[in-house]
């Protein structure tokens, strides 16, 4: 009867690990980092028409945010 428990909480706990980390953990990051390389992009050239899925939005918004964690880091940190 253990044995039944401990498959069945491992089964429940790998369903947890696989919804917490593969999806929203995608999602977030990668809505974070389009959003901000749309926005980027968008006042680059202008409002002209724009594919969120390009690399160069991805590019820009990841870009961005690795930036700006040394940045931060520098003004709230080591100053």
């Amino acid at each position: 009867m253990e044995i039944i428990f401990e498959v069945g909480f491992h089964i429940i706990s790998a369903i947890f690990r696989f919804i917490l980390v593969n999806i929203l953990l995608d999602i977030i990051v990668e809505m974070v980092v389009r959003a901000t390389g749309y926005g980027i992009i968008y006042c680059y050239r202008f409002g002209q028409n724009i594919d969120i899925d390009s690399f160069e939005v991805i590019l820009m918004g990841f870009l961005f945010w690795l930036g700006l964690i040394p940045l931060s880091l520098y003004i709230f940190v080591f100053k």
